[in-house]
């Protein structure tokens, strides 16, 4: 069974903040970076970012960036 690009992004970037290469309070990089390195549309994009909102290993702020959340028990970021 194929795994489509949603599920290949979503996979990719989860594994990088459960690994520690996006680090808690890290800036994700841009949409438009985002869609070029993975090389799918905003669409699918915005299902992944809310997928990783929904399990609660991003953060959004309404006209900010996204963000790794902070892990449980550590410190918020500066």
């Amino acid at each position: 069974m194929a795994t489509s690009k949603k599920d290949r992004v979503y996979a990719a970037i989860k594994a990088q903040i459960l690994s520690g290469d996006l680090p808690s309070g890290h800036k994700m990089p841009s949409t438009r970076l985002l869609q070029e390195q993975y090389g799918i549309s905003y669409g699918t994009l915005n299902t992944v970012i809310n997928m990783l909102k929904a399990e609660k290993l991003l953060v959004g702020y309404q006209g900010d960036a996204v963000y790794v959340r902070n892990k449980p028990g550590e410190p918020p970021e500066d």
